[in-house]
């Protein structure tokens, strides 16, 4: 059998091929995750709130653990681990953005694959992180739809009210900042907006037009801020996340005047 994305994802981290935010996109990212759920409870959810009970486990200690499959496999092997049996619960197949922003902190651990050998954990203090995360990567899939051409209200509205958009700029006069605009081969003034950390990290890597007497920094703006203020500008256009990690995504200028008028 061939290895799951998960899986591969893991011996990567493990590894230190990629790093532990990358890994947790990665997490964040893949959309089969299994979880256990109380007997006829497994419709498909709400988009605002679990319509279902989750199951999880607790040791001697009363740490509790939140348990996600990646695969057939992965759970088959909890089973045997444990000596527990299918029919004692039902399983929910969900995204990872809706489990990763559900509200973990009613958890000590979540646990991806326990039982097997790439299992591996995430404290309580590690959920934020997560969170954060999946908000990122929520945002970034609502802008391909936007660019695909879906202007649904919850779309639109969740590209606005998204509050942290990061900009490179370059300290100017006084308490000014100037934007760093995307490279660009066509020769267009495109500013640069960033969903994650990660995604700015990237974007600083691939830079090389930095002078060495200049400090690039990084500004977090929320949605409305950042589209008012892009709008009164002259340039042509935005690119979010332009080298990655998730697909670049540009538009014209207008789309900020687009997403102000909601």
């Amino acid at each position: 059998m061939s290895d799951s994305p998960i899986r591969l994802a893991v011996r990567e981290w493990q590894e230190q091929v990629i790093t532990g935010t990358h890994l947790m996109r990665q997490l964040v990212s893949f959309e089969h995750w299994q979880l256990l759920v109380a007997k006829t409870e497994a419709a498909e959810p709400k988009q605002d709130e679990p319509p279902v009970r989750l199951l999880y486990g607790e040791d001697a200690e009363g740490v509790s653990r939140l348990y996600l499959f990646s695969d057939e496999e992965a759970y088959t092997s909890f089973l045997q681990a444990t000596g527990q049996t299918s029919d004692a619960h039902d399983r929910l197949i969900i995204d990872g953005v809706w489990v990763f922003s559900l509200p973990l902190e009613q958890f000590d651990v979540v646990e991806i694959d326990p039982a097997s050998p790439w299992q591996i954990g995430y404290r309580r203090e590690q959920f934020p992180a997560l969170r954060a995360m999946a908000e990122a990567v929520a945002v970034e899939q609502a802008l391909i739809a936007l660019q695909h051409g879906e202007a649904r209200p919850e779309t639109l509205q969740r590209v606005r009210d998204y509050e942290h958009y990061l900009l490179p700029v370059l300290a100017a006069e006084g308490d000014r900042y100037a934007l760093v605009l995307a490279p660009d081969p066509q020769g267009r003034a495109l500013a640069a907006v960033f969903t994650a950390p990660d995604a700015f990290d990237a974007f600083v890597q691939a830079l090389s037009m930095i002078p060495d007497d200049e400090e690039l920094l990084q500004l977090e703006v929320p949605g409305p801020v950042l589209f008012a203020q892009l709008a009164e500008t002259s340039l042509d256009g935005l690119v979010f996340n332009s080298f990655g990690p998730s697909r670049p995504v540009a538009f014209a200028l207008p789309i900020a005047s687009l997403l102000l008028e909601m």
